[in-house]
């Protein structure tokens, strides 16, 4: 596992060495691009050590391209002896200077220590809008499918449920912009629809540099819309990127 993470630290460093001069970025006009904008990050996270993933220190390197038609990700995340893979596609037939829906699939495979293996299938619909320079809302609902493996059983067991994810940002002067929202699952993280996670973040995109940072904090709960609503763990994220 080190090498692994050794391997993929240096990398990213390698091709973080281009983006870090300065760049001249033309405003965009929300959804309108030319041609496809390639993003990268990396995002080292602590976790209280709660709850069910029961990690510390996770590694998360995540790739995304789009352009005006699709949005596409893949993403890796190593944390106390578990690897997570991820990749989503979403495909816009709908958008305007201000707003865009589509269709989307994101599948997951999470390896806990070899004793079980995970499969994430989502489904749905997806909408994002950006009324006012300050701000905007995306939102996704759709169906998920969990098989887990469980390698001492030599049984699956699967799951169906409705997975969303609701996030509001407001985007201030000098390049910073918050967010918050409530989602059923994360990026790495996928449970039954009663397991919600509460996020809340800053960034920071400087238009003279291709670079920007992120922070994030994460509040998980179980039961959450039943009268034994229980906290289960929290997270917090530091985020530095770059556009290709």
């Amino acid at each position: 596992m080190r090498t692994i993470l050794t391997g993929l630290l240096f990398l990213f460093l390698i091709a973080a060495l281009p983006a870090a001069a300065p760049a001249s970025k033309a405003k965009k006009e929300y959804y309108t691009f030319d041609g496809c904008q390639t993003r990268l990050d990396l995002t080292f996270g602590m976790n209280d050590g709660k709850g069910f993933g029961n990690y510390r220190f996770l590694y998360q390197p995540q790739c995304t391209v789009e352009n005006t038609w699709f949005t596409a990700k893949a993403g890796l995340r190593a944390a106390n002896r578990s690897l997570d893979a991820m990749t989503s596609g979403v495909v816009w037939p709908l958008h305007t200077a201000k707003l865009r829906a589509g269709a989307g699939a994101l599948y997951h495979f999470y390896n806990n220590n070899e004793q079980s293996y995970t499969h994430d299938i989502l489904a749905g619909g997806w909408f994002e809008t950006h009324p006012a320079r300050w701000f905007s809302l995306h939102l996704d609902v759709n169906y998920m499918l969990k098989a887990r493996y469980i390698e001492a059983l030599d049984h699956f067991m699967l799951n169906h449920s409705i997975a969303f994810d609701l996030n509001m940002g407001f985007h201030l002067p000098a390049d910073i912009s918050l967010h918050a929202g409530i989602s059923s699952y994360e990026p790495f993280r996928y449970n039954v629809l009663c397991a919600p996670s509460f996020t809340a973040g800053i960034s920071y995109e400087p238009r003279s540099t291709n670079l920007f940072f992120g922070c994030e904090a994460v509040a998980r709960y179980t039961d959450f819309f039943t009268n034994a609503a229980h906290y289960d763990s929290g997270e917090l994220r530091l985020t530095m990127g770059f556009h290709l």
